[in-house]
């Protein structure tokens, strides 16, 4: 129990939230931030990001490095793919449509946006502890356990 309490005492919100947000950060004002979405949108994927970020590590820490490297290789193959997805919703906005396949198109546009700000903050949790566990035998891992 008391291993336990230390581990959750010794994750703080503030330092990963900071990050996540860092990260996030350098889509604004880009093509994959629809220019008129709400605010909450970004926020919400730094929210989600920081859970992510938490959980996952918790949970593939001391994963093997072949396994991680294969879930940022997913992760990142899932964000290309909804990046294409966001450049043709864009395309599809810049054209004549009704009002009503326009609201349907903006949906569609921050759902993907939320889903690749989320996933790439995965991909790059992933190669981070990619790295960390394939360098050295593990000896980072031993350093941060003790």
């Amino acid at each position: 129990m008391d291993k336990f309490l230390k581990a959750v005492a010794s994750i703080a919100s503030g330092p990963i939230v900071t990050w996540v947000a860092d990260w996030l950060h350098i889509f604004n004002n880009t093509y994959v931030i629809r220019p008129n979405s709400p605010d909450s949108l970004p926020a919400t994927a730094i929210a989600v990001g920081a859970v992510l970020t938490v959980s996952l590590t918790a949970i593939y820490f001391n994963a093997a490095p072949a396994l991680l490297k294969r879930r940022a290789f997913w992760t990142g193959g899932a964000a290309l793919f909804v990046l294409i997805a966001i450049f043709i919703v864009r395309s599809a906005l810049d054209g004549s449509v009704s009002r009503e396949t326009a609201n349907a198109l903006y949906r569609a546009y921050d759902y993907s946006t939320f889903a690749f700000l989320a996933l790439v903050i995965v991909t790059i949790l992933f190669a981070i502890l990619y790295q960390f566990n394939s360098s050295g035998n593990g000896e980072l891992a031993d350093q941060c356990q003790n």
